[in-house]
């Protein structure tokens, strides 16, 4: 089966969602790439998670969902006992790269489940964020990923062009998010000169009809007895005057 150039470029498999479990002191390393520029980013190595911010947006976004989640922990063990360590080379570790690009929608949900080999109720926390569900598993991984987010965030809005926009910290009482439009990249070069538009088939007409009347009529204040149609390029600038496209 021969294949087109649009099909060769469009990747055979995708995740559309994955769930990563946050429990016990979490730990993380924080780097930047073209501070300042159009194309810096933030890199969060998060364990198993390798996160890229690509906007301070993107960053505050994530923290405020993480702050917006604090309200349902009540109940949430503290700390969870760390499973037994495995052995390198004996099983495959998932490791997942998520970009953050933007700020996403979220949700946060209390869960919890009667466990018949502990006799207890387990509590938990899901956070859905876009493709991603954060499962809160104790206030230990909570309390410290909140700690590693809110240092990202502060790289980001250091680093990257919207921070001084975005540079509210989610987890003050006195939060509130302000909806910003997104920064245009400027254009670089000179810009190509604009093609004079054609006028409509029979406006060059109707324009001599309307100076022979008014001639005839003596008068230079003649209303004209055919009204030039509007073109499209005067009904397009009356339809977007004032809208931000």
């Amino acid at each position: 089966m021969r294949r087109t150039g649009s099909e060769l470029h469009r990747p055979g498999a995708v995740i559309n969602h994955t769930t990563l479990r946050v429990y016990g002191e979490q730990q993380a390393e924080i780097s930047v790439r073209f501070a300042r520029t159009q194309e810096a980013f933030v890199t969060l190595d998060w364990g198993k998670v390798l996160v890229c911010f690509k906007s301070a947006d993107a960053a505050q976004g994530v923290l405020e969902g993480f702050a917006g989640a604090r309200g349902h922990m009540m109940g949430v063990d503290y700390e969870l006992p760390m499973p037994p360590s495995i052995e390198r080379g004996q099983w495959v570790n998932s490791t997942v790269q998520l970009t953050w690009e933007r700020r996403l929608n979220y949700t946060a949900e209390r869960r919890e489940v009667y466990s018949e080999r502990q006799r207890r109720t387990l509590r938990w926390v899901d956070l859905q964020m876009g493709p991603v569900t954060w499962q809160l598993l104790d206030r230990v991984g909570y309390d410290s990923a909140i700690d590693i987010l809110r240092e990202t965030h502060r790289t980001a809005v250091a680093v990257c062009l919207d921070g001084a926009v975005h540079r509210a910290d989610p987890t003050r009482d006195d939060y509130r998010y302000v909806e910003h439009p997104s920064p245009q990249p400027a254009l670089s070069g000179k810009r190509k000169p604009s093609k004079p538009r054609a006028k409509p088939e029979g406006t060059g007409a109707a324009t001599l009809i309307e100076q022979a009347i008014g001639a005839d009529l003596g008068s230079s204040n003649a209303t004209p007895l055919c009204p030039r149609v509007p073109d499209a390029a005067d009904i397009g600038v009356a339809n977007n005057a004032g809208l931000d496209l």
